[in-house]
Order: structure tokens, then sequence, then C-alpha cells
């Protein structure tokens, strides 16, 4: 998908989730297995089973190197990456 692609799809998906709406998300216990399994296979490797952090950052502790640790910030690093990465 281009990057022109990319923005249409983004500009059209209608409105950004809040933190009261990933709240509820996270809630979901089926939506927790789910997350669970996919950081199981392609994240905890860099950050630990645990989240303690190995070559990627510790997930677990009050410092965050992008943004404030919200869940929107999260959510947003998660699907976007970071730059530096």
């Amino acid at each position: 998908m281009s990057a022109i692609e990319q923005a249409a799809q983004k500009k059209n998906a209608g409105p950004a989730e809040t933190e009261e709406s990933l709240a509820a998300f996270f809630a979901n216990p089926k939506a927790a297995e789910a997350g669970s399994a996919i950081f199981a296979g392609k994240c905890a490797a860099c950050h630990g089973d645990k989240l303690q952090g190995l070559i990627g950052p510790n997930l677990v502790d009050k410092f965050w190197i992008h943004g404030g640790g919200t869940r929107t910030d999260i959510v947003k690093v998660i699907r976007e990456g970071v730059a530096d990465k």
C-alpha cells in the first residue's frame, strides 16, 4: 500500500480512539488474549516475556521514551513505530 493510500485510509477511518474507548477495549478478555498472543510472537523477543525489557525498553516501569504512556500513545507507537527504530 502506498503512502497516499495509507493517508486516505487513515482519513476515512473515522474518529480516532479515545482513552475511554481504549480502556473499554483493553478490558475485553478476548482482546487481551489476542494481544498477548501477538505480543508473544512479535514483541517479546525484544521487550521480554514479562515486558521487563531486553534489547527493547522496559514496558512496565514509569519511564517512557516515546509518548507519555497513555493508551493512545501506546497504540500510536504500535501502529506507526518510531522514526529511530
